[in-house]
C-alpha cells in the first residue's frame, strides 16, 4: 500500500503515515486526503470531508463525482510553518 511522509509538529522528523480504507476515516467534519481510483485519466488524491446531509465524501474542489467516492484516507500533513 502507498505511503506518504508527513512531518509531526516539534519534531525534526518524517514518519510513515499509511493509507487507510475509507470506512475508517473521521466524519466529524474533518478535511482529510482521499485517495480516487479512476479509470480515466489517472487515480486522484483530493482533500475529502464527509457531509451527514449528502450522506457521501464531497471534495474541496465541490467538483464531486457522486459515483466515484474515495476508497481510502490519511491525515493532512501539518501546513507549512507550523512544524514548530
Amino acid at each position: 500500500m502507498a505511503a506518504v511522509l508527513l512531518r509531526r509538529p516539534h519534531r525534526n522528523r518524517c514518519v510513515m503515515s499509511e493509507w487507510q480504507p475509507i470506512e475508517t476515516a473521521p466524519k466529524d467534519g474533518t478535511w482529510v486526503l482521499g485517495f480516487q481510483r479512476r479509470s480515466a485519466p489517472q487515480d486522484t488524491i483530493q482533500v475529502w470531508t464527509f457531509s451527514y446531509s449528502e450522506n457521501l465524501w464531497i471534495n474541496a474542489a465541490d467538483s464531486n463525482d457522486f459515483d466515484e467516492q474515495p476508497s481510502h484516507w490519511m491525515p493532512l500533513p501539518t501546513p507549512p510553518g507550523e512544524e514548530g
